[in-house]
């Protein structure tokens, strides 16, 4: 089972916030600076209980759960969060959350049920009750909250569901959910007015959405992937932008993993890392070279070539042409000769 890093993100913005430092507890959860860094990464759920019960340690406070949910970052949830925040209405914003909701965490089942006047929304984690699996639930329901009035700003629940027995800190569930809330329930569970799915959203983008979901089907597909050590570096690469300081070390630190690990997996997977660099420099190289009003010398700088002559030959090693005939005939086909520099 496996929980995406942005929620373990999460944990730590609430951390953060409370001043408490989170190197040694991550230490000890074994969860290393390189999986925090991957957007992509998911973290054992065995990790993710471990780290959530130093949290509730250090803290002192049973109900962090509720925090972390309420407190949310508007950028919690990463790309998935600026889709849905882009969507017309609550309702469409809950359909695309489902859609990649298995990426978020392994296991767990999220639903919509919809009556005469009442939405209930549910989230259920087929695991036995105990105190990491109520802060998780408890995050949870917060949160979405906390996503609903992203839509509905003074929407309150009719209740609020949970499937753990009740806690000593009960005055804290009206405080941030402001309505009654029920314990010892077969699901955990967000009950509000059904209208709040269907009201519209003044600053909808439709195009946005288009683009935020394609993005977010690729980063969620490659989290599922089960990848290699050069899938892994592919995907670290990808996302770079500027590669003019990318080394062994400068990776390995990325993954979280010892230089020598990475050679040595690598060799084992008959690749080395020098040809994903180089690979990701030809990718960046073409997407930059396709702007008409791209800067030449820039593009070679964050490729980390320092003069014309080893960029020209590596460009025409990787297509075949110079970096400005390639420019000229994909981004003006018919237009006149222009100079590299």
């Amino acid at each position: 089972m496996f929980v995406s890093v942005m929620l373990v993100r999460c944990v730590l913005s609430e951390l953060s916030v409370r001043g408490i430092e989170t190197d040694e507890m991550l230490a000890r959860a074994r969860i290393t600076s390189g999986e925090l860094q991957d957007l992509r990464a998911r973290i054992s759920l065995d990790r993710v209980e471990a780290l959530l019960e130093l949290a509730l340690e250090a803290s002192g406070d049973p109900g962090l759960g509720l925090a972390m949910g309420i407190n949310i970052p508007s950028n919690g949830l990463q790309v998935l969060g600026h889709l849905m925040s882009s969507c017309r209405t609550l309702r469409q914003a809950i359909a695309h959350f489902f859609t990649f909701s298995r990426y978020i965490v392994e296991g767990a089942e999220w639903k919509l049920r919809e009556d005469d006047e009442l939405l209930y929304y549910t989230y259920d984690r087929p695991f036995p009750i105990c105190a990491t699996a109520r802060v998780g639930a408890e995050a949870m329901i917060a949160g979405s909250l906390r996503i609903a009035r992203c839509f509905v700003p003074d929407v309150l629940p009719t209740e609020v569901w949970f499937k753990h027995p009740p806690t000593d800190y009960l005055q804290r569930y009206e405080e941030i959910l402001g309505c009654p809330v029920r314990f010892n329930c077969e699901v955990n569970a967000l009950v509000a007015p059904r209208a709040v799915l269907d009201i519209e959203q003044l600053h909808a983008d439709e195009t946005m959405v288009a683009v935020l979901f394609d993005a977010t089907r690729r980063v969620m597909r490659e989290s599922g992937s089960k990848e290699t050590v050069a899938e892994r570096v592919r995907v670290l690469l990808r996302y770079e932008t500027d590669l003019s300081k990318v080394d062994l070390e400068s990776v390995a630190r990325r993954l979280g993993l010892a230089r020598s690990t990475v050679r040595a997996k690598l060799a084992a997977e008959g690749v080395k890392v020098s040809k994903l660099i180089d690979d990701a420099r030809c990718r960046l190289a073409c997407e930059e070279l396709r702007n008409p009003d791209v800067n030449i010398k820039e593009v070679a700088g964050r490729l980390g070539f320092s003069d014309r002559t080893s960029f020209h030959r590596a460009f025409r090693r990787w297509t075949g042409q110079t970096p400005s005939q390639f420019s000229h005939a994909t981004a003006d086909p018919e237009g006149g000769e222009h100079e590299d520099w």
